[in-house]
């Protein structure tokens, strides 16, 4: 098992936690909009992923910009505790992994089949 994907289900998991399916169902919703909001905020900024993914920025001094990215976007406590966990483990590198890796166990959990369609003429949306 990857590193991305056992991140990926502890937040899974604690996301589950004393809920029910229909809330926990909502709450994956937000959770994966949530990682997908700092994925692009840290992407469109190149001093931002510099500084998060410098080795010579401290872990403390990524907690900090972590927690401002995160008051700034509005996210909820459990994206950031798992932000903090990562930047304090030096994993912030993982998070694109970490995304995909969340929505392929969402899926699963909802009785799809990940894939990748391949057709001979291009669909219309």
């Amino acid at each position: 098992m990857s590193l991305a994907k056992i991140y990926a289900k502890a937040l899974f998991e604690a996301n589950r936690e004393g809920k029910t399916a229909s809330e926990a169902s909502l709450f994956f919703d937000e959770l994966d909009a949530q990682l997908e909001k700092v994925n692009q905020t840290i992407q469109s900024s190149k001093d931002l992923e510099v500084a998060l993914q410098a080795p010579i920025t401290t872990a403390k001094e990524k907690v900090i910009v972590v927690k401002a990215i995160a008051a700034r976007l509005g996210l909820n406590r459990l994206m950031t505790d798992f932000l903090v966990l990562l930047a304090s483990k030096g994993r912030l590198l993982l998070l694109q992994q970490i995304r995909e890796e969340f929505s392929s166990l969402r899926l699963i959990s909802e009785g799809g089949i990940p894939g990748i369609l391949v057709t001979a003429e291009p669909i219309s949306q």
